[in-house]
């Protein structure tokens, strides 16, 4: 019956629009955030337009988890020959499904701050602050714990939260991982390449609600991203969490939603944003 469901939508939502021809230079502005990497001993990820070399000795670790239905991702899991004296994982939160809202990352940095105390076994070194690391501001906070050094920084990233949190077995070794980020190579987020990112589409919310009524009332709530196109096409989908069978039958059905085009300054342009399929929690 889900199912059944689900294609009814494809073909109510189908309509007769195509879908929007991948402009040069898409497959890079279009990625996801999973799908980055190392290669050639240097982290990668086109989506959030970072490029880390990676430290010498130093190497991909194991594998995190699939990205969650609160779109909260673990993107990289770095370690040094000897993992047991440092690490650095690379993750992202998605601000438009975060669970508990942040308006940005000096917020979030700030409510982890606030959980560290007696209760969590932590206690914090320096108060939550902002530095510059290669030409990005991110928020800083240090604490300590189990005889480890921890720093967590962050930075704001097409709606998105990036944070990198360091793990080593003595402040100097902790401040040589963080001086290594320096080395990181960033494209420009205002870029005109990079969507704009718009929290909220009116159009598009509303085509989500009517498309979770046609879901089976059991169905998970699915977070996907859409990119939609200055000519107001649905340009790229991304489901985010569900099993293979709903997110292909998602991508299929988005992929043709149209809208009327978003303007700035009166001219169109391309946007990015997110919407929740399924019931509400």
């Amino acid at each position: 019956m889900r199912v059944t469901k689900v294609l009814a939508a494809v073909v109510l939502f189908a309509g007769a629009a195509a879908l929007a021809a991948p402009a040069p230079g898409a497959a890079a502005r279009d990625a996801d955030p999973e799908d980055g990497g190392v290669r050639d001993g240097v982290y990668e990820n086109a989506y959030f337009g970072l490029s880390l070399p990676l430290a010498d000795g130093w190497a991909k670790g194991l594998d995190g988890p699939l990205p969650s239905t609160r779109g909260y991702y673990v993107l990289a899991n770095l370690t040094p020959a000897d993992a047991s004296t440092a690490t650095m994982l690379i993750a992202a939160q998605d601000l438009f499904f975060e669970p508990k809202p942040v308006a940005n990352a000096a917020e979030a940095v700030q409510r982890f701050a606030g959980s560290v105390g007696p209760a969590s076994g932590l206690t914090l070194s320096e108060p939550p602050r902002q530095v510059m690391i290669a030409s990005l501001v991110f928020s800083r906070v240090d604490y300590e714990g189990a005889g480890l050094y921890h720093m967590l920084l962050a930075t704001d990233r097409r709606c998105h939260v990036l944070s990198f949190a360091l793990t080593a077995r003595d402040p100097d070794a902790l401040d040589r991982l963080a001086r290594s980020l320096k080395d990181a190579r960033w494209t420009d987020a205002a870029d005109e390449s990079v969507p704009l990112c718009v929290r909220e589409q009116p159009a598009a919310a509303r085509r989500a609600r009517a498309l979770s009524e046609a879901l089976a009332p059991s169905a998970e709530p699915v977070p996907v991203r859409l990119i939609i196109a200055a000519d107001g096409r649905v340009r790229h989908v991304h489901v985010i969490s569900a099993p293979q069978a709903t997110a292909e039958l998602l991508t299929l059905t988005l992929a043709r939603w149209a809208f009327d085009p978003y303007l700035s300054d009166g001219q169109p342009i391309a946007i990015e944003t997110g919407v929740m399929i399924g019931p509400s929690r």
